[in-house]
């Protein structure tokens, strides 16, 4: 049960992360790196690019004592973070 409330939880923060002019696509399941972080890989595709190239990201939700505290995206090539949060958090 607090598995998928967690689950839950980082699929809103996914679905209001802003990845600016980017389209992400196969997204895959979530999973646990360590016992309070989800991670998830996207690809996504920036319109300047070539619609044929995709960037590989990692996202990642980080909780403590079951809420949100940190969220990101981590372009897997580079290791640069990649858009923002579109969720309210403080």
């Amino acid at each position: 049960m607090i598995i998928k409330q967690l689950i839950n939880k980082a699929d809103d923060v996914l679905a209001s992360y802003d990845f600016g002019p980017a389209g992400i696509s196969n997204p895959y399941a979530w999973r646990f790196e360590e016992p309070e972080t989800l991670t998830k890989i996207l690809y996504i595709c920036f319109e300047e690019d070539d619609p044929d190239v995709e960037t590989e990201i990692s996202f990642y939700v980080r909780f403590k004592e079951g809420e949100v505290e940190e969220a990101y995206a981590q372009d897997m090539r580079t290791g640069g973070m990649v858009g923002k949060r579109g969720d309210n958090h403080d």
